[in-house]
């Protein structure tokens, strides 16, 4: 932590009235006798970034223990630089109320105990168990990263070196990628149901455009049989008329006949009537004779 820590001022913590340290880069190292207050120097770094302090997490101490004698607030600042390079102040007043501030450069202040928390721990880049296993080594402790079982210290490293937060990671991602799986397979159902159901109003659709067209179909069947019919009706008038045309034209012949018979029989009429004036002075019986024979000669013409 010295590499990011520019400068810590403490008021009425343990030993210290009114004490400040500004650290240099590299290596910043604190000598003193028994009893001068370097532990509180680490103490106050821990309390004025996460609020707490190991003694007083494992309850050896409380607030007011570490009060200066005869007053009735302690106050520490510091400033220092985080992980994004931004320079951040942080105040905490200890006491019958506690407060906190933090102040990132170029940003508006942050205030309130748990806001200043999160944003020390965004800053910095590290949580306080990790602060406290891996920076702050308290005296008589400085084995405690190493110390306990094979499994506790394994666990205690894995956490040191960020390993325990790749596994919650490994863990949080395939927890993702099952729920984004299942997500998918369910997904996939109501394409499925609704492809289906495409479908099916699809075929509802092609169904009633057969039966739109099936009926127009029996419409044009029924009009190309009464079409048909008329057509018969029609040809068997043509036929009708034709031989009333025959017919006719038989009659006009058979006219045209009787005219010229008639016009034969009114020339014998008139050449009979001639040749009976010629023969008047013959006695009866004779004109009787020559108008049989010349009656037989028409009826014979």
């Amino acid at each position: 932590m010295a590499e990011v820590i520019r400068r810590v001022a403490i008021q009425n913590l343990r030993s210290h009235a009114r004490t400040e340290f500004t650290f240099g880069p590299g290596t910043n190292v604190l000598v003193g006798p028994m009893g001068a207050g370097k532990s509180t120097v680490l103490e106050a770094i821990s309390l004025v970034l996460f609020g707490s302090c190991p003694a007083m997490k494992r309850r050896d101490v409380v607030m007011e223990d570490i009060i200066r004698q005869g007053e009735r607030e302690a106050r520490v600042e510091l400033e220092f630089v985080g992980k994004d390079g931004k320079a951040c102040t942080v105040v905490r007043r200890f006491g019958e109320k506690s407060e906190a501030s933090i102040k990132p450069e170029g940003e508006d202040e942050v205030t309130g105990v748990r806001k200043v928390n999160e944003e020390v721990e965004k800053r910095l880049g590290i949580s306080y168990d990790v602060f406290e296993r891996a920076v702050f080594a308290e005296q008589g402790r400085l084995d405690a990263p190493i110390a306990g079982t094979g499994r506790s210290r394994r666990e205690r490293i894995d956490e040191l070196l960020g390993l325990l937060v790749l596994e919650d990671a490994r863990k949080n991602a395939m927890k993702v990628a099952k729920s984004l799986s299942d997500r998918a397979e369910e997904l996939e159902g109501m394409v499925s149901v609704l492809e289906k159901e495409r479908v099916e109003e699809q075929l509802v659709e092609v169904a009633s455009r057969i039966s739109s067209l099936q009926s127009k179909i029996s419409e044009l069947q029924a009009e190309a049989e009464r079409a048909g019919r008329r057509c018969e009706e029609t040809r068997a008038e043509v036929e009708r008329l034709r031989g009333i045309r025959n017919q006719v034209e038989s009659l006009r012949k058979q006219l045209m006949e009787l005219e010229g018979k008639e016009g034969q029989q009114k020339r014998w009429v008139g050449t009979m009537g001639d040749r009976l004036g010629e023969r008047a002075h013959l006695p009866l019986e004779v004109l009787r004779a020559e108008a049989e024979r010349l009656a037989g000669e028409v009826l014979a013409a």
